[in-house]
């Protein structure tokens, strides 16, 4: 049996936030991610790469209903933790946190910055995918 401190805890309340965010209830979602951060963050050895994936989701939650600031911050966690683990950009949530991080740069005038930041996830992604582009994946955590 798990406690609530576990990360496959983390993993249902990251699912939880999915699939309220996929109804449109953005307050609720939001929750969910945060809780799921939360036990991510605590047993951060455990729950690699799945703490990157839910500060991406949050991160665009928070891009989505305009706190850019929040979302900044939750994208340059994931790529942070994922450039460490990660040099070579071959997990998409490292190139999809890049290019959210952009949105929000330019979202807030700051067009310079996104586009060194869109640069850098376009190398990436033609690094790793080719000239192809791929849809954007999913969020919830298998």
């Amino acid at each position: 049996m798990y406690g609530e401190e576990h990360p496959e805890v983390a993993r249902s309340l990251n699912n939880l936030g999915v699939a309220y965010e996929d109804q449109g209830n953005l307050p609720l979602a939001i929750e969910y991610y945060a809780q799921a951060l939360t036990i991510y963050k605590k047993s951060m050895e455990k729950s690699i790469p799945k703490l990157p994936i839910s500060l991406y989701a949050l991160g665009r939650l928070h891009q989505n209903i305009g706190e850019f600031s929040k979302a900044e911050v939750d994208y340059l966690q994931a790529v942070t933790i994922l450039r460490k683990k990660d040099p070579e950009g071959k997990n998409w949530v490292l190139r999809y946190s890049l290019s959210r991080l952009g949105l929000v740069k330019y979202d807030q005038g700051r067009f310079e910055e996104a586009m060194n930041t869109y640069q850098e996830s376009l190398r990436l992604k033609k690094k790793v995918d080719g000239e192809e582009a791929r849809a954007m994946p999913p969020t919830s955590i298998e």
